[in-house]
């Protein structure tokens, strides 16, 4: 290699818009010509986007988003680009007998004098990935000769999972590099966002640059794509290693960036004595980052101008308010609240003043009880009952919120932000359309209870750096209370159930591996290793409990996840900001007689 000129891009892939997504690609090939780049790399699917399901079903959208490559190449020409690209896309390889496209993941190494083609190998389908259920492997791994302005060199391509090396039996990285002579490696990804992964692909690409003794270019695709009941955020970003290992170039996350450097020759800039040093991000900077990214992406690409959030002086709806407000900008958000009998005397009241006030937006006050005593009136007079069950006239509660929400949101031009979070929503701990779980999307949705109370402390604490959230929300002089006829405080222990929630959803973890924890945790002088402080913040009072305490909140959070399913199946989908969470995620059934 001799000077290489390389412009790594991280663009915003939106599902399904082939002409956009081409065009913003046109428009960066464009400039790397001005620029006199070499080699200009863009992500994993960067015409399609990743997430999109039945489309890829489809022969028309397949094949058309096949020809990009080729349309791309004409315009090179057309403008005299002498570099190469190397570009995600999906190889539409005809029709299957059964009616669907044959496709390969793939990319294509784009010349004026060629169109080369390297086809994904270690296809990803745990969770919300989808690469096996639409596409077929590759067979080989290849190294590509480049014939670029700056000179012959030869590049091995990755594709996302092909570089997770660690969780397969295959080294590809080390057979591009030992077996097919590859000077340098480019993986392109869309690889999805969760809290703690940015430290994760730092670890994996900084070892492969080790172990391969050649530089490392990683690019991530940017933008929000979904699995209709899961929103998921790519975060964008790229990361450049040397031969040494050492990270020399790193761009933002959750923007579209460019990254230009040279590899190789006299102007080598990635020959660098120690790098740049890498600080993993602190959980709720980057979980704070990635809602307000994609609140206000999801948002734009639904063409809805407005959001609409329901506070009802708890916890959740402030936290899901002051997110939203940042987003979306004040005059972008409305907040709405529907007191009743229930609540007026309630602290709640002065909470939800004490937010709008906090945030700088009226509170509009829609109030329910009126309407709830008319529904009683001839609910009662229609079938000749007595008094509804306190369960019922919850529900009803719940529902007559939403029916007011709904009418608000026609009337204001808005889309409404469920607000419920992770542990209520495995627990079921709503009502059948309640306010709190419907709407556009659930931000909050895979955030435990007690991740919120330290969230919440954040905000105030670090993010504002004033008091935004009431504190008494969340330094446990209040509460939580859902404020119903049924329940005016949650009978819920969240120092338990909300670290017992996430360890039946995230880690897969089993009745009889949870109670084995426990035990370990409470008879060992380091608890931590057992039941992390990441999933229970407040280990000691959970190991308070005795065994038999602790296996009968097990079988409460086990039987509620299992009858509450049909409702987390039809509420508003879940924003993911954990390796795997409720919804099509996690795959559940409604049908599920095991034990």
């Amino acid at each position: 290699m001799n000077n290489v000129k390389i412009s790594a891009h991280s663009i915003n892939t939106a599902t399904g818009d082939i002409e956009g997504n081409f065009a913003k690609i046109k428009e960066c090939v464009k400039e790397d010509h001005a620029k006199g780049t070499d080699l200009s790399i863009f992500p994993e699917t960067a015409f399609s986007g990743y997430m999109c399901g039945s489309l890829w079903d489809r022969k028309d959208f397949s094949e058309t988003q096949s020809l990009c490559p080729k349309a791309l190449q004409s315009f090179m020409i057309d403008i005299g680009y002498k570099g190469t690209v190397i570009v995600g896309f999906v190889d539409f390889l005809g029709m299957k007998k059964n009616g669907f496209p044959r496709l390969k993941n793939a990319a294509a190494i784009v010349s004026e004098e060629s169109i080369q083609v390297y086809h994904k190998q270690l296809l990803a389908g745990t969770d919300h990935h989808e690469d096996l259920k639409y596409f077929e492997s590759g067979e080989e791994s290849r190294a590509f000769t480049l014939n670029l302005p700056s000179g012959k060199c030869r590049v091995g391509v990755l594709i996302c999972e092909d570089a997770w090396y660690t969780d397969h039996e295959r080294n590809i990285p080390q057979e591009l590099v030992e077996n097919c002579g590859a000077e340098f490696l480019v993986c392109i990804n869309q690889s999805y966002f969760y809290y703690d992964k940015e430290f994760k692909r730092f670890s994996i690409f900084k070892s492969i640059a080790q172990f391969t003794h050649v530089p490392v270019i990683t690019v991530n695709a940017l933008g929000v794509g979904d699995i209709l009941k899961n929103i998921v955020i790519f975060d964008g970003g790229t990361m450049v290693f040397n031969a040494k290992g050492e990270m020399i170039n790193y761009n933002q996350r959750f923007k579209e960036t460019t990254t230009r450097f040279v590899l190789g020759g006299d102007n080598d800039n990635t020959d660098y004595h120690g790098g740049i040093s890498f600080e993993p991000p602190k959980k709720f900077d980057e979980i704070m980052d990635a809602l307000i990214f994609e609140q206000r992406e999801f948002f734009k690409l639904c063409r809805i101008e407005k959001a609409q959030v329901h506070v009802s002086g708890g916890l959740d709806s402030a936290i899901t308010a002051a997110v939203v407000s940042q987003a979306m900008g004040n005059e972008n958000t409305v907040l709405i609240t529907n007191p009743s009998r229930l609540n007026e005397k309630s602290d709640s009241w002065d909470f939800v003043m004490e937010l709008g006030e906090s945030l700088g937006i009226p509170i509009w006050e829609n109030p329910i009880q009126s309407t709830f005593d008319e529904f009683m009136r001839t609910h009662t007079m229609s079938f000749d009952w007595a008094e509804l069950s306190k369960t019922g006239q919850a529900s009803v509660h719940a529902v007559l919120r939403t029916v007011q929400g709904l009418a608000a949101s026609h009337q204001l031009g808005t889309g409404i932000v469920a607000t419920g979070n992770h542990t209520e929503i495995v627990l079921g701990w709503a009502s059948f359309h309640d306010i709190g779980s419907i709407g556009v999307h659930a931000i909050l949705g895979d955030m435990t209870k007690m991740e919120l109370f330290q969230f919440a402390q954040y905000l105030n604490e670090d993010f504002f750096q004033q008091e935004i959230i009431p504190k008494a929300l969340y330094d446990g002089s209040f509460k939580p209370a859902a404020e119903l006829p049924d329940a005016m405080e949650d009978p819920i222990n969240y120092d338990v159930q909300s670290g017992v929630c996430a360890m039946l959803i995230r880690n897969r973890t089993s009745k009889g591996e949870l109670l084995a924890l426990f035990s370990e945790a409470k008879s060992s002088i380091a608890p931590d290793q057992f039941l992390t402080r990441d999933l229970f913040p407040n280990l000691e009072n959970v190991l308070l409990l005795s065994e038999s305490e602790f296996e009968s909140e097990v079988d409460f959070a086990i039987s509620k996840m299992k009858t509450s399913v049909y409702k987390a199946a039809q509420a508003a989908p879940i924003v993911i900001i954990s390796p795997r969470s409720r919804g099509f995620s996690n795959r559940e059934t409604l049908i599920n007689k095991y034990v």
